[in-house]
C-alpha cells in the first residue's frame, strides 16, 4: 500500500511539473510571437511613412507623424510614427521645418529620422530609421540605361549615331526595341546587355532601367542590399524577349540575393561636371591632357607618361606637380577645344590633346576626386592604402586602358552603298594590356560608360576587380562570351554609406531613401 500511494504521488508530482513546463512553453511562444509582431508593427509604420516621402519629397518638411493604428490584416498589432527633431530642437517646427529636422553638422550631416514603435498585446518594439538623400555612391553598380552606348556600334555617318542616339536613350518600357534605329543602312537595332550566369554584383544595385536576364546572375551581398530598378514590375526581362540581340537564351532565373524593388524613383546626374571646375583650387586645374600617378598622400602630375614608381619617361621632368595632394582633394582636367570621336574599336593614346582627358594610377592614402572634362583613362593598377577615398568623374567615358593597334572597321558595301560593318581585330602586333586588373575607387561617368578599349580583341585578360561604385548612363562592355577581355569582380566599399570622395557629384532631385535602420 505504502509502495502505490508513493508510486501515485510521483506520478502526479511529474504531472504537475510537466503541465507548468508547458504553460511556461506556451507563456514564452506568446511573448516570442508578440515580439515580432511588434517588430514587425514598427517595420509597417516606416514603410507607411516611407510610401508618403516617395509620393512627396517634401512630405517630412509637414511635420507631420501618423497616429496609433491598426496593422492592416492584423487588428492584435498596431504602430505610430513621430518624428525626431534635429540636434539643438525640441520638435518639427512647420515654420523651420529644415533647419528643425535635418542635421547640420557632423556625420549625420544632411539626413532627418523618425521613430516608430510597433504594439503587439503587452509588448511593444521601437525602430529609429535615419533618411538620407539617394546618391550614386549608394550602389556598386548604377546605370540609367541598360543598352551600350551608340558610340560603340561603329555607325557609318553622323547622321545614323543621332539616330541611334534618340532610340537608344529610351529605356526598354519605353519602346527601345520596339522598332530598329531609323535611318540607318543595313536596319541597325538598340543592342542589348544580359546579366548572365555567372555574373555577381557585390553590393546594392540600381538601374534607371530594365534588366535583361540571361540565367541565373546574383545580384546583391545579401538581403540587406537593395536591388531596385526603376521599371514597373516585373523589372526583369528574359534576354530573349527583348529584342533579336536577345535570341539564344533558353532560360533566365536571376537570384535576387538582396531585396529586389521596382518602381523606385530614376536617379540622373547633372548634365556636366562642370561645378567640379569652379571648386578647384586654380593650381589643380589643368587644360588638354595630363596624367596622373598616386602616391600615398602625394601625386605626381606630367604631361607625359608616368612609370608605377611615378616617374617621367623624361628624367626628372615633372611639368606640372610634384607634391601635396590639393587641400580641397579636387582635381579638374578641362578641355581647350575638343570634338570627341571616341570608339572602343580604333582606341589610340595620343601624347597630346585638347581634350580633358586624364590617365591615372597608382596606390593613394589620400581623399581626392579627379574630374574630367572629357575621358579618364585608367593606365595601372589603382589600390588605396589606410583611409584613402578616390573618385572618378568623367564627362565622356572611363576607359581601361588596352592598346591594340592592329583592330579595324571596315565598311562593307554593296554597289557603292554602305551595308554594313566588320569589326576586324588582326594579328595583335603591339598589343599593351592589364591583366588582373585592380581598380579601387568610385567612378562616375556621367554621359557615356565605364569602358575597356579593344575588349573584343586579343587573349583573356583576367579579372577586372573594382572595389568601390560604379555609376554610367550606358552599360559599358569589358569583355565577350567570347572569352576577350576581363570578367566582372565588382564590389562594394561598404565605407561609401558613410563616406565621400571629396565634392562627389550628386543626382539631380534627390530621392530620399533609408540610410540605417536602429532598435530601441
Amino acid at each position: 500500500m505504502i509502495a502505490t500511494v508513493l508510486g501515485v504521488s510521483a506520478i502526479a508530482m511529474i504531472a504537475l511539473v510537466a503541465v507548468t513546463a508547458v504553460n511556461g512553453d506556451i507563456h514564452q511562444t506568446q511573448n516570442d510571437l508578440a515580439h515580432k509582431q511588434a517588430y514587425e508593427a514598427a517595420k509597417a509604420g516606416i514603410d507607411e511613412y516611407n510610401f508618403h516621402l516617395r509620393g512627396n519629397g517634401n512630405y517630412w518638411a509637414t511635420c507631420a507623424g501618423i497616429g496609433k493604428r491598426a496593422v492592416p490584416g492584423n487588428a492584435g498589432a498596431s504602430y505610430a510614427v513621430e518624428l525626431l527633431p534635429a540636434t539643438g530642437h525640441a520638435s518639427c517646427e512647420t515654420l523651420h521645418p529644415a533647419s528643425s529636422m535635418i542635421e547640420t553638422s557632423g556625420a549625420m550631416k544632411g539626413t532627418f529620422r523618425i521613430r516608430s514603435t510597433g504594439y503587439a498585446e503587452k509588448t511593444h518594439i521601437s525602430i529609429t530609421t535615419t533618411f538620407k538623400t539617394a546618391s550614386f555612391l549608394d550602389y556598386v553598380y548604377f546605370t540609367q540605361l541598360e543598352t551600350p552606348d551608340p558610340l560603340t556600334y561603329a555607325f557609318t555617318n553622323a547622321k545614323e549615331l543621332e539616330e541611334g542616339y534618340k532610340q537608344c536613350s529610351l529605356t526598354e518600357q519605353e519602346g527601345r526595341y520596339s522598332k530598329s534605329i531609323p535611318n540607318t543602312t543595313p536596319s541597325r537595332e538598340c543592342e542589348q546587355i544580359a546579366f548572365k550566369t555567372g555574373d555577381h554584383l557585390n553590393g546594392p544595385v540600381h538601374s534607371n532601367d530594365t534588366f535583361a536576364i540571361c540565367g541565373s546572375p546574383e545580384f546583391g551581398h545579401n538581403s540587406l542590399d537593395p536591388v531596385e530598378v526603376s521599371a514597373l514590375s516585373p523589372g526583369w526581362v528574359p534576354a530573349k524577349e527583348a529584342g533579336k540581340k536577345g535570341s539564344g537564351c533558353p532560360t533566365a532565373k536571376p537570384n535576387f540575393v538582396g531585396t529586389f524593388s521596382t518602381g523606385v524613383p530614376p536617379l540622373v546626374p547633372p548634365p556636366t561636371n562642370a561645378e567640379l571646375q569652379t571648386l578647384t583650387e586654380p593650381e589643380f586645374r589643368y587644360t588638354g591632357q595630363v596624367n596622373i600617378c598616386l602616391k600615398g598622400n602625394s601625386m605626381t602630375v606630367a604631361t607625359t607618361k608616368l612609370s608605377k614608381t611615378c616617374e617621367t619617361k623624361e628624367t626628372g621632368k615633372i611639368l606640372y606637380n610634384n607634391g601635396a595632394l590639393p587641400k580641397n582633394g579636387l582635381v579638374y582636367v578641362a578641355s581647350s577645344s575638343c570634338t570627341p570621336s571616341y570608339s572602343p574599336w580604333t582606341a589610340t593614346y595620343p601624347t597630346t590633346s585638347t581634350c580633358g582627358n586624364v590617365y591615372v594610377h597608382g596606390t593613394y592614402s589620400g581623399q581626392l576626386t579627379i574630374a574630367a572634362g572629357n575621358d579618364i583613362i585608367i593606365d595601372g593598377e589603382i589600390a588605396h592604402t589606410e583611409n584613402g577615398l578616390l573618385g572618378l568623374i568623367a564627362n565622356g567615358f572611363i576607359r581601361v586602358f588596352h592598346a591594340y593597334p592592329t583592330e579595324k572597321i571596315e565598311i562593307v558595301e554593296k554597289n557603292g552603298k554602305p551595308t554594313g560593318v566588320n569589326i576586324v581585330c588582326g594579328t595583335g602586333a603591339g598589343e599593351e594590356k592589364l591583366e588582373n586588373l585592380r581598380i579601387d575607387a568610385a567612378i562616375l561617368s556621367i554621359n557615356h560608360s565605364f569602358i575597356v578599349d579593344h575588349y573584343n580583341c586579343g587573349n583573356a585578360l583576367g579579372t577586372l576587380t573594382v572595389n568601390g561604385a560604379i555609376s554610367q548612363k550606358f552599360r559599358g562592355t569589358v569583355g565577350t562570351q567570347g572569352g576577350n577581355g576581363y570578367v566582372k569582380s565588382y564590389n562594394y566599399d561598404e565605407r561609401l554609406k558613410y563616406l565621400e570622395p571629396p565634392s562627389f557629384i550628386e543626382p539631380e532631385k534627390l530621392p530620399w531613401v533609408i540610410g540605417r535602420e536602429t532598435i530601441g
